[in-house]
């Protein structure tokens, strides 16, 4: 599910148990913001979801 508002997007993706989502987390929070990227998000885990959160303003334009 993608929700966006004006200031974020908020990527919510599901899986099959808190465990799985917990495994996406710890794979994905490793990861370093590439630096000149200009992207920042915020990755964290509700319940089976995995939430990114990418500020609107990071996102290249097109």
């Amino acid at each position: 599910m993608v929700e966006e508002n004006d200031n974020n997007v908020c990527l919510r993706i599901p899986f099959s148990s808190s465990e799985h989502a917990s495994i996406a987390y710890e794979v994905l929070n490793v990861d370093r913001e590439l630096r000149g990227s200009g992207v920042h998000r915020e990755i964290s885990k509700d319940g089976i979801n995995l939430v990114v959160v990418i500020p609107v303003a990071d996102l290249p334009a097109g």
